[in-house]
């Protein structure tokens, strides 16, 4: 008889999420086609400032959304580690517009900045109705870097008073992702490459984590093995679209969408990133590493961490 302890544990699927298109070019046939499944009239674009002054990237989403005439306006007030201004500005924005779904271009910053704008709307709105619970407002997450904000249901922003907060719920997760590799030809290098070592890290944590189910283990493997091989691939010719899509979609399966009753804690890494990144100013625990490698000095700050919820 085996001695080997038999594989017990339970999954599902997060329900807000209706599909995950890859393939370069693919956002000019699934843009559309999410709006139409989600009944979308009128998107706002969530981004930042560098990814829409200095890309051609946001212009082509403006334009396949005017020509689905989804097309409200284009926020680009989200900057580094989500400050609650921003938020603010892009809730005002979004009424402003009338519109009735988010389409977030970019890293985790305007992705999660996008679940935090359908949360404080989602509060607004609680407490402008009374009776029955207001339903949430949709994302349609385009990431350009390998971060994974857009597999989560949980969103970090920073408040007035510098402290980092975070926000959780299930309903948060975007309804579409759309994973096109040319989107991504204009990301910096060292945002590509650091961000593929946060998925590198999403795939080892995943591994020893309680709660996370033997498929996705299964699935983190993959992953793991696929980051090794291209991201180096990618370093070597950064207009290498296959390396490119690949590391999109190992960035996918390291943190594998899912919806669990309980979830086990975040590992090490991530818990030394949440206090030691947030206070040198820098987005990820991973860049500290990287200036680390490169002897270059980390700058100073200071934040606080708290949070409600933990993604899967």
């Amino acid at each position: 008889m085996s001695t080997v302890t038999a594989p017990a544990g339970s999954y599902a699927y997060v329900d807000t999420l209706k599909g995950v298109y890859y393939g370069p070019k693919c956002v000019e046939t699934a843009l559309p086609e999410l709006l139409n499944t989600l009944g979308a009239k009128r998107a706002l674009i969530v981004t930042g400032r560098s990814l829409r002054n200095k890309t051609g990237v946001v212009a082509k989403i403006e334009n396949i959304l005017k020509k689905s005439n989804a097309f409200g306006a284009t926020f680009s007030e989200i900057g580094e580690h989500t400050p609650e201004g921003g938020i603010e500005n892009g809730i005002s924005k979004f009424r402003e517009v009338d519109a009735d779904i988010i389409v977030s271009v970019g890293g985790g910053s305007p992705i999660d900045a996008s679940k935090a704008i359908i949360f404080r709307l989602w509060q607004q709105r609680a407490q402008e109705t009374s009776g029955k619970e207001p339903e949430f407002l949709r994302q349609i997450a385009i990431p350009t870097t390998l971060s994974a904000a857009e597999y989560t249901s949980r969103a970090g922003y920073t408040n007035k008073q510098g402290d980092k907060v975070a926000v959780g719920h299930l309903e948060l997760s975007p309804a579409g992702i759309i994973l096109d590799a040319e989107l991504t030809l204009s990301t910096p290098e060292s945002l590509w490459l650091s961000t593929g070592m946060r998925a590198l890290d999403h795939a080892v944590e995943n591994l020893y984590r309680p709660g996370v189910p033997l498929p996705l283990k299964k699935l983190c493997h993959a992953a793991i093995a696929d980051l090794f091989r291209f991201l180096v691939l990618s370093k070597k010719d950064s207009e290498d679209l296959v390396a490119r899509q690949r590391l999109q979609i190992a960035s996918w399966m390291s943190l594998w969408p899912c919806e669990v009753e309980r979830q086990g804690s975040l590992g090490l890494s991530h818990t030394l990133g949440h206090k030691l990144g947030a206070t040198y100013g820098n987005t990820a625990w991973h860049h500290l590493m990287l200036d680390a490698c490169a002897g270059r000095q980390p700058t100073s700050g200071n934040s606080k961490s708290r949070g409600q919820g933990v993604p899967c």
